[in-house]
């Protein structure tokens, strides 16, 4: 929409900025399209790159609220490769409140790094067989950002006595003493967002 702001980052094995954040409007939407349609594939695939770029683009902008779309055909083949990396990377993205949400095009793409770094980061994982499925997915992520109205969401669960946590499934979390802490990242208006906890009980707490 106008008034929005875009950066557009190709990445094999480096990357480059195609388009850095730019307002769009009248005249600057016609010229991100342009960069767009002139990205070609070649040479590896840094991932790790490209989000360290995305990272740094939009750092600064406390007042937006903050999405990397990652879209990726393949395996990570240089820069991080590890799923532990891809981890911190998320950590390090939604701890400055930024979620990536990440697309793998086709069925040789990494599933599990991907998906890993959109759950971390408070992001989505598609996955689609053709570009063709694309823009529905660039539609929905765009209505989520439209409709936000919250960032930095948090689930706070206060343990009680002789109740211990074992483990917070699909979800990263923090304890603050006997508190679970859980971040939600952004909300959209029409969001359901679930976590989900086992624990266990001592008997003298039953």
């Amino acid at each position: 929409r106008p008034g929005d702001v875009v950066s557009v980052i190709s990445y094999n094995t480096q990357t480059q900025t195609l388009v850095s954040p730019t307002t769009i409007d009248q005249s600057s939407r016609q010229r991100v399209i342009d960069q767009i349609q002139g990205i070609v594939a070649g040479g590896d695939t840094c991932i790790s790159c490209a989000l360290d770029a995305s990272m740094e683009a939009l750092r600064g902008r406390s007042d937006m609220v903050k999405r990397v779309l990652l879209l990726s055909d393949g395996q990570a083949t240089s820069g991080v490769r590890t799923e532990s990396g891809f981890r911190s990377i998320a950590e390090r993205a939604r701890n400055m409140g930024c979620s990536i949400s990440s697309l793998g095009v086709d069925v040789d793409y990494n599933e599990r790094i991907m998906s890993t770094l959109a759950s971390v980061s408070n992001g989505r994982h598609y996955f689609v067989e053709t570009a063709a499925g694309l823009p529905a997915i660039f539609e929905r992520e765009l209505k989520s950002l439209v409709q936000a109205v919250a960032t930095r969401g948090e689930i706070r669960v206060d343990l009680a006595p002789g109740v211990s946590l074992l483990k917070v499934y699909d979800r990263a979390f923090r304890r603050e003493g006997n508190t679970l802490v859980v971040p939600m990242g952004l909300f959209a208006a029409s969001d359901s967002k679930t976590v989900l906890v086992k624990v266990r009980v001592a008997r003298s707490a039953q």
